[in-house]
């Protein structure tokens, strides 16, 4: 009797059970650990405008090369209601086409209300009113709704209840609620029409943050209006409602619970107050570009070098030493930066060998979130891109829109986690609600790079020959401005 066989047996089942879990660890680790990479089809003929994309809170929105605006998400703040059956908030990972026109130039995204413009410089609102801001009321038409008669608008931007825009002639506006001092008029603290500020100037690009408002100037310089640095932090104003030492500055309203919604829609934490006029952040005239998040600024200069400012710059640009400061500070020793991306609480960049680049704190994929400037795994070309809150995304040459991090407009994985979220929107504790919303709990974090989207094919026909350019944080307007007034 052969007493090795069953010996032989054992160790055979235990070898194939080793091969099997080699097996397993290796397919999961290609799985978890697999290489971002971005595939480019053939690259479709150029549009009739420069493709552009915005994203905030869980939202954003996109003009097309030819000329269509297009809205998804919801995941938070769900606020594109007349564009869905029912008039119910959207909820969609991909975007939905607002309208059939095909003029649209530039779109908006802020928290809780989205505009646009089109290329005859109207300007549109794609969301219900927070603010009051002229002639269009909560009881306006069907949207998009054109807010004023003027049609010279470039660019506009929205925050907590304040818009700041620019005009062709390359003039700054303002309207809404003085909220932080955003307005940048010490005579207003709300104003139902645009007002010109910095007058007798001339601007290319503006960049809105939580407390804060910046330009840049035609002629290098940087102006902010507003408190573009708190040393006491988000915290401290949500639960004391002022600074030491400047009691009421901050003053929250009836000294209890913020009003977050009211039938006034003053959409804010704070009480308005008057912060001044523009005013120059540095005394250097060579910024070519600036962009920001919530409580930070980013900005570039012409000999290539990178900085930074604001109440989260340190932790923004992953170097803490820097902590928070009101003054323009610079991120590493690098001087071939050329492009510039930044929301809430992190940026990417582009140098000039076009290898892109992340810092910050946000939710992308399996970056570091605690390191300094680390470059990004894959390299790409966008036609057009846009920092989110935990989300990046990039429209290709041809045609396909990519989405990295959170999932907009998808729901909580874990069911537990959506009925608390539901139980808080019930409640009339807003500031709480307000709170639990802007968490990610429980939401699909794409770890890799993923194609959402791909411009129809009826719409390709639509292209016409017309030069494009990468449109983003770190492109404005043309400088051919008019003379001042």
């Amino acid at each position: 009797m052969n007493h090795d066989r069953p010996n032989q047996n054992r160790s055979s089942r235990q070898a194939w059970r080793i091969v099997v879990g080699c097996l397993i660890v290796v397919v999961v680790s290609i799985l978890i650990f697999r290489r971002p990479t971005v595939t480019v089809g053939p690259q479709l003929p150029p549009g009739k405008v420069a493709p552009q994309l915005s994203s905030e809170a869980g939202n954003a929105a996109m003009v097309a090369p030819d000329g269509s605006l297009w809205i998804w998400g919801g995941t938070r703040n769900g606020m594109f209601y007349e564009f869905t059956p029912g008039g119910s908030a959207l909820m969609s990972e991909t975007p939905v086409r607002v309208g059939t026109d095909t003029d649209w130039q530039k779109v908006s995204v802020g928290i809780g209300y989205a505009l646009a413009i089109k290329k005859d410089g109207s300007l549109w609102s794609l969301t219900r009113p927070p603010a009051p801001h002229g002639s269009l009321t909560v009881k306006s038409p069907a949207l998009p709704a054109r807010l004023g008669t003027d049609a010279n608008w470039a660019d506009v931007q929205y925050r907590d209840g304040a818009f700041i825009a620019l005009k062709q002639d390359g003039t700054l506006w303002t309207w809404g609620r003085s909220v932080a001092g955003l307005l940048g008029d010490d005579s207003q603290l709300r104003s139902r029409k645009p007002a010109m500020i910095a007058k007798g100037q001339r601007w290319q690009q503006i960049q809105v943050g939580v407390f804060a408002a910046y330009a840049l100037n035609v002629d290098g310089r940087i102006a902010a209006w507003g408190d573009q640095g708190d040393p006491q932090g988000l915290v401290a104003k949500f639960f004391h409602g002022f600074w030491p030492g400047q009691a009421g500055y901050w003053n929250l309203r009836n000294k209890a619970v913020p009003d977050w919604e009211t039938g006034s829609g003053q959409a804010s934490y704070w009480e308005p107050y008057n912060g001044g006029a523009p005013a120059s952040l540095d005394a250097g005239t060579n910024w070519v570009a600036i962009a920001g998040g919530y409580t930070h600024l980013l900005a570039l200069k012409a000999d290539g070098t990178l900085w930074i400012c604001g109440q989260s710059a340190g932790v923004v640009a992953g170097n803490l030493s820097l902590g928070s400061t009101r003054t323009l500070r610079r991120i590493g020793s690098d001087s071939d930066w050329a492009e510039i991306h930044s929301a809430a609480n992190w940026f990417v960049c582009r140098k000039t060998d076009n290898s892109w680049w992340f810092c910050g704190s946000t939710e992308l994929g399996d970056l570091n979130r605690t390191a300094p400037l680390q470059r990004l795994p894959f390299n790409f070309d966008p036609q057009a891109i846009a920092v989110g809150e935990s989300t990046l995304i990039f429209l290709m040459a041809d045609g396909a829109l990519w989405s990295w991090g959170i999932r907009m407009g998808s729901k909580p994985h874990h069911g537990v986690v959506e009925g608390i979220q539901r139980w808080f929107n019930k409640q009339d504790r807003r500031l709480f609600r307000a709170t639990l919303s802007s968490m990610n709990l429980g939401m699909p974090n794409d770890r890799v790079p993923r194609k959402i989207w791909t411009l129809p094919a009826e719409l390709e026909r639509n292209l016409r020959d017309a030069t494009t350019q990468r449109v983003g944080g770190s492109t404005s307007i043309t400088n051919a401005f008019s003379p001042a007034p």
